[in-house]
């Protein structure tokens, strides 16, 4: 299952970061299909995830942008950095 964790807007392109809370073949499908209207996913989005995902223009099939995906080892680094 994908949660929206935030979204805001920077210089007219709307932006959503994701982060998953269990494995899911449909939360990489629906992540792929945005990022390139495909129907199977090239991805794997692994519980613990998190990925940000910006549309310079409406939201849909291919029309995202990836900005950065983390893995759940990648987050509990960062996370341990900062304590």
């Amino acid at each position: 299952m994908w949660t929206a964790w935030s979204a805001g807007s920077r210089a007219g392109t709307r932006a959503a970061a994701w982060r998953s809370w269990a494995t899911s073949p449909i939360s990489a499908a629906l992540v792929c299909t945005l990022l390139a209207a495909t129907n199977g996913p090239f991805l794997e989005l692994r519980k613990g995830a998190a990925c940000l995902l910006e549309f310079p223009g409406p939201v849909g099939k291919g029309a995202a942008t990836l900005d950065w995906f983390l893995g759940p080892k990648h987050l509990r680094l960062l996370g341990s950095a900062r304590a």
